[in-house]
């Protein structure tokens, strides 16, 4: 049966105050220390809290309370590996001035400039860094540039080794070449697949001839232009009238037979021919 104590029990010299456990087996102790600088009263809590701790304000009143932030000390200096802060912290936990370096991300692919994605994520693109050392020191548009170059008249370009008066064609190897000035006289044309100038008459496949009253109404014409794709006008000569014959028999393809039905008046017909 429990016993009533009224006033203070001294247990002097450092003597415990013994707690048995059921069976009275072990036991749990409260001792003071071995030197007290001052007389020390510890006053216990009117309630508990759940999973609370035991604390003391500064004149020994003990309480059991939750341990929140404003429990601990400033200067309490916990160990980061004490917190658990795993998926916790968002941007707003991290200070402006905290300076934090770009080896702290994760690497990206090594010499590609970086944009953002579809989200805003920096991410690599497939432009290099060799690729952007291109554009370093434009001032303005290189699309703007790039339309004036193109826009310049041909007057200001400056060939090496251009001849006076000379072309600018196309070689056979897709390159440059100049072609020197022609003679009076002379039109381009394609010779042997290449642009060359060449004598009119020559590059012109025709052939003219007269016919006369000695000719009688068959008149048989050797023009020489290789082709039987040719076209045939006759006129009279005195009169400049288009004359029609019978018929012109492409007899090969040097040869033509023209056949009328009379020999011609004595000014004659001009008969031209034409390669087509």
């Amino acid at each position: 049966m429990a016993k009533s104590i009224y006033g203070s029990l001294l247990l002097k010299t450092q003597s415990s105050l013994i707690f048995a456990d059921a069976d009275s087996s072990n036991t749990v102790s409260l001792r003071a220390p071995s030197t007290v600088s001052s007389n020390l009263t510890l006053t216990l809590p009117a309630s508990v809290t759940a999973s609370g701790v035991l604390s003391t304000d500064g004149s020994g009143n003990l309480s059991a309370a939750l341990l929140v932030n404003a429990n601990v000390s400033a200067s309490a200096a916990i160990a980061y590996s004490k917190l658990a802060l795993t998926n916790t912290i968002v941007n707003a936990d991290i200070n402006s001035a905290a300076d934090i370096a770009l080896s702290k991300l994760v690497a990206l692919a090594p010499n590609l400039a970086v944009v953002s994605d579809g989200s805003g994520v920096l991410d690599v693109s497939t432009t290099t860094s060799t690729e952007i050392g291109y554009v370093s020191g434009v001032t303005s548009s290189i699309q703007t540039q790039l339309d004036n170059k193109a826009g310049e008249a041909l007057d200001n370009l400056t060939v090496s080794g251009l001849a006076s008066q000379s072309l600018l064609v196309g070689s056979s190897s897709s390159a440059v070449a100049s072609l020197a000035v022609g003679t009076n006289g002379q039109i381009l044309s394609v010779v042997g697949g290449n642009v060359a100038w060449a004598d009119a008459a020559a590059s012109v496949a025709s052939f003219k001839t007269d016919w006369e009253t000695a000719d009688t109404a068959t008149f048989i014409i050797d023009h020489q232009l290789n082709s039987l794709d040719v076209k045939v006008e006759i006129y009279d000569i005195a009169t400049g009238e288009t004359i029609e014959v019978d018929s012109v028999v492409r007899t090969d393809v040097d040869t033509l037979t023209v056949t009328a039905s009379e020999a011609p008046p004595a000014g004659g017909w001009r008969v031209l021919i034409l390669a087509v």
